[in-house]
């Protein structure tokens, strides 16, 4: 594929994640049923980078207004230069290869950095819960988090409260048993591939915000009262309470965990605005069509 084409895919799947984006956050952010949410999301992301793909040729008269579709090709991917390209589109495509690869490489030691973390933690237990092996390991410091299988509990939030540490492993469980993991690699692939767009870090961040609201669910659906885990959560939050800007992100989210706590469950009614998923990808297989007037 010539390299002007390669660029027009790029910014196309750009395009349409970007009209994605913006849709989830008007129709579905705000709804309760998370699970849903996330594979719409997901949706919404694989299909960004399909439907680019193909493209429509139809005929146009603009005499009496009647288009017929034609045919049907697809883009075929080759990096081959050619005498009559310009410098200036090789040098855009080398930029955006070279933002994919550092991109990569940064969240391969993200990923290399919480192995480290697991072997330098403690291992305390070992469990199964639903068919799966769970292993749960302390730490002194830190944030509690999970990664694949594994849980880590940090000491200095759950404060040796055996009420609290029940909590925190709770959660982390939901985020283990809801494969989470999976979904933040597959996000930040996405986001090494589209790395110059503003709306898919967006997108990622809507996405780790549900996989929250889907393990906080996952702990008061088997609790008769959610106050022992709010006050869990506040307590987390004066944990974190300083000056650091990661401190102030932290606390933001466990407001939106805690107001999206308090809301109502949305109707299975409100599960039909998923439709603008399908309306947009037509449109765009319509915006994106070869058009030849006769």
């Amino acid at each position: 594929m010539e390299t002007l084409l390669f660029l027009k895919y790029m910014f196309r799947s750009a395009a349409v994640l970007a009209v994605l984006c913006v849709l989830f956050n008007i129709f579905l952010r705000e709804e309760t049923f998370h699970r849903f949410n996330r594979w719409a999301i997901l949706i919404s992301c694989i299909a960004a980078f399909i439907v680019p793909i193909f493209v429509f040729t139809y005929t146009y008269s603009p005499l009496n207004g009647i288009f017929q579709i034609t045919g049907l090709h697809y883009t075929s991917f080759r990096f081959l230069s050619s005498s009559h390209e310009a410098i200036f589109f090789q040098g855009m495509t080398l930029i955006y290869f070279i933002g994919v690869f550092a991109s990569i490489f940064i969240k391969t030691l993200s990923i290399i950095s919480v192995n480290r973390m697991l072997r330098s933690s403690r291992q305390i237990k070992t469990i199964t819960m639903r068919g799966r092996l769970i292993k749960v390991y302390l730490t002194e410091r830190g944030c509690s988090f999970s990664w694949m299988n594994n849980i880590v509990i940090s000491e200095q939030e759950s404060t040796h409260n055996q009420i609290n540490e029940y909590y925190i492993f709770k959660h982390e469980s939901g985020h283990v048993l809801a494969r989470h993991s999976y979904d933040i690699i597959f996000i930040d692939l996405l986001v090494s591939l589209q790395w110059f767009n503003p709306f898919v870090y967006l997108f990622r961040q809507y996405l780790r915000d549900l996989q929250e609201f889907e393990a906080d669910s996952y702990v008061v659906d088997s609790e008769p009262d959610r106050k022992d885990y709010l006050s869990v959560l506040l307590e987390a939050a004066m944990i974190h309470n300083n000056i650091s800007f990661s401190a102030l992100c932290f606390a933001n989210s466990l407001k939106d965990r805690i107001v999206m706590l308090s809301r109502k469950h949305s109707s299975s009614a409100s599960k039909l605005k998923v439709c603008y998923i399908p309306i947009v990808l037509l449109f765009c297989l319509y915006f994106f069509a070869e058009v030849t007037l006769v």
